[in-house]
């Protein structure tokens, strides 16, 4: 049963500063776990992406990669449901922990592309350039490779 809001309007009454439980963490590992198949419509993402914004002061590693799931949310942003969708303030906290440029340590690790990476880090500018009254900012485009 998807029920997405009920998901969102729930996540909002949490928050951790603290250590999960090991029943609290298996919960969550279970929530991206290989037992069952991730669910990839516009809700799910936002409501990962909700669990991994109250989430972002614990102590815990989310089972999901925060920048391929914040590159899925942005890439369907606009079959998003109004009731899921992040506010621009909890877009940009986590676009903040998000990997946005390949010259990033991390990115040589992750299972990201740079399509991924792109997409936060324009978004992440528009954002800023929005939340500073500019209806302009720079964005990046891949470069396309030859054949």
């Amino acid at each position: 049963h998807r029920d997405y809001a009920s998901v969102v309007a729930l996540v909002d009454t949490v928050s951790s500063d603290t250590v999960l439980s090991h029943e609290e963490d298996m919960i969550l590992q279970f929530l991206h776990s290989g037992r069952h198949d991730v669910d990839h419509h516009p809700d799910a993402h936002a409501c990962r992406l909700k669990i991994s914004f109250v989430m972002l002061d614990a102590p815990v590693k989310l089972p999901w990669v925060l920048t391929a799931e914040m590159a899925h949310y942005i890439a369907k942003l606009s079959q998003v449901s109004a009731n899921c969708r992040l506010s621009a303030e909890e877009e940009l906290a986590l676009l903040n922990t998000c990997i946005v440029d390949v010259a990033d340590p991390r990115f040589r690790k992750a299972p990201v592309t740079i399509y991924q990476v792109i997409l936060c880090k324009n978004r992440r500018a528009q954002l800023r350039a929005e939340a500073a009254g500019t209806r302009a900012c720079l964005v990046e485009t891949p470069v396309r490779r030859r054949s």
